[in-house]
């Protein structure tokens, strides 16, 4: 059991004015309210769109430029990309860059 106390008068003047136009007791109208408002999660009253990865999927692609092309050609043990030691901050740091 649960018990609302309202303070405000003309808050429960006007609860009670709604109750009574659509012919319910106070009670009634306040378990109502409280149950429209405390839904199940499944019960959201509209449905989130699942996206398919695959169509919305970007694949991270830097072209080379011509100077780094022939830098890796002679330095083979040069490796692209091993400064980066958390994969996943560095792809979020992408993904907020704005696009070209």
């Amino acid at each position: 059991m649960l018990t609302i106390q309202i303070e405000d008068t003309q808050l429960e003047q006007r609860v009670a004015k709604k109750a009574k136009a659509i012919g319910k007791s106070v009670q009634e109208f306040i378990k109502e309210l409280v149950a429209e408002n405390v839904a199940e999660a499944d019960e959201l009253g509209f449905e989130i769109p699942r996206l398919d990865v695959r169509q919305h999927a970007k694949i991270i692609h830097h072209e080379l430029t011509e100077e780094e092309e022939k830098e890796l050609v002679q330095n083979p043990d040069i490796k692209p990309f091993a400064h980066i030691t958390d994969a996943a901050k560095y792809v979020h740091n992408m993904r907020r860059k704005p696009r070209h």
